[in-house]
């Protein structure tokens, strides 16, 4: 288990910014979007070298990859960019619409090129991880267990992230066994940030479900109050703290 952050919390700056963001914070991971950051073989051996250099991890590659809608020679690439990296989890995005607006036809068809997908990830070693957003078919613990149980592959698992609108335990406890990657911020509902110190008793619940169930996998600090690199620092700062002593 690792503590990082998501590239992505910090669009505007450039990757070796953020190494250097990284570095004062004591992250050892750090997660490479795929819209920005990180868009080529190029990029991933630079920045693969400058985390190296800097003694941080690279654990997963944050693709905007759309299963229903992304071509597999689409997948192959970022695969690679994946390889590229040194990281072992490739996010990808879940269909396009919520579990609840999804047929069974429409599910079939998600199954069925995850399947597909899922062999093309394991000749590079891979785990696809989908998501876990609204929107998504992974939008609560229920219908990831769903999917994945159809699906039936051991390179095949979710992330998981706070909506904070009433199921964030309930979900945390359905999935955590699948469960490849967290994302941990601190937003309302309506997607207003807040500091991490602002949501301290719920942050801690999070954390402390995750050390009893012996999660193994990493937690990523995503997005921070006013995209603000002190307020990263700081929100950081609580994370490492909390789960060391939660």
């Amino acid at each position: 288990m690792a503590l990082g952050l998501t590239s992505v919390t910090f669009r505007k700056l450039s990757a070796d910014e953020i190494i250097l963001l990284a570095y004062r914070a004591g992250c050892e991971v750090i997660e490479w979007g795929g819209d920005i950051h990180v868009t080529n073989k190029a990029q991933a051996l630079d920045v693969r070298r400058k985390c190296r250099d800097k003694g941080i991890g690279i654990n997963s590659y944050g693709s905007y990859f759309r299963i229903g809608q992304g071509e597999p020679n689409e997948f192959e690439f970022l695969c690679e960019i994946t390889k590229t990296l040194g990281a072992k989890v490739i996010r990808v995005w879940l269909g396009d619409k919520g579990s609840s607006n999804t047929d069974r036809e429409q599910f079939e068809n998600l199954a069925a090129r995850v399947e597909t997908l899922a062999d093309t990830a394991k000749k590079f070693g891979l785990i696809i991880a989908f998501e876990f957003h609204k929107g998504t078919y992974n939008d609560t613990c229920e219908s990831s267990l769903r999917f994945l149980r159809k699906v039936g592959r051991d390179n095949v698992k979710t992330y998981w992230q706070p909506f904070f609108a009433g199921r964030d335990i309930k979900n945390l406890k359905g999935v955590i066994e699948n469960t490849a990657i967290v994302h941990m911020f601190n937003w309302s509902r309506l997607g207003a940030r807040y500091s991490l110190e602002r949501g301290e008793k719920k942050i801690k619940e999070f954390l402390s479900i995750l050390k009893a169930n012996e999660y193994t996998g990493d937690i990523i600090l995503e997005f921070v109050k006013g995209d603000n690199p002190e307020n990263f620092l700081n929100d950081f700062s609580y994370l490492k703290q909390w789960y060391t002593n939660v």
